[in-house]
């Protein structure tokens, strides 16, 4: 809080940044889809915010509760590609949400018009000395 008011990502300036947004893609999935995407498309005006003024979001999400080992059930790629269609952008899925594969996806963009998203619903349980974000659990989205 600044003043005694809650910033919002419309009073931040993200242009030329990678902007990190936790949101609930924790959806209903149906024949390889998303059976409601309601809470997809409740995050399309932040996403669309920051990638209009130049920001690169990088999305946190989960999809169920994986008991600690990857499960392709309950992977967000069907996810990933129904955000795409509505962002009318491509959106990468990293395949987990910590190490250099995601580091790297979410280094990789140079234009505004990409985003990242990790997503760590179906992420293999890490030692307690490792740091691990609240971001969620492991299958890992990133739109570019």
């Amino acid at each position: 809080m600044t003043g005694g008011r809650t910033l919002s990502v419309r009073d931040l300036e993200v242009g030329g940044r990678r902007v990190f947004v936790r949101v609930d893609f924790n959806v209903p999935l149906a024949h390889g889809g998303v059976a409601d995407d309601t809470r997809v498309r409740a995050s399309l005006p932040t996403l669309r915010l920051i990638l209009d003024r130049g920001g690169r979001p990088v999305i946190a999400s989960h999809l169920g509760r994986p008991k600690g080992t990857p499960d392709p059930e309950m992977s967000l790629r069907p996810v990933a590609t129904h955000l795409a269609g509505l962002l009318g952008t491509t959106v990468r899925l990293a395949p987990d949400c910590v190490g250099p594969q995601a580091e790297g996806l979410a280094g990789i963009w140079g234009t505004a018009s990409r985003c990242s998203w990790r997503t760590c619903a179906s992420m293999r349980r890490r030692k307690r000395t490792t740091t691990r974000s609240r971001a969620g659990s492991p299958s890992s989205p990133t739109c570019t």
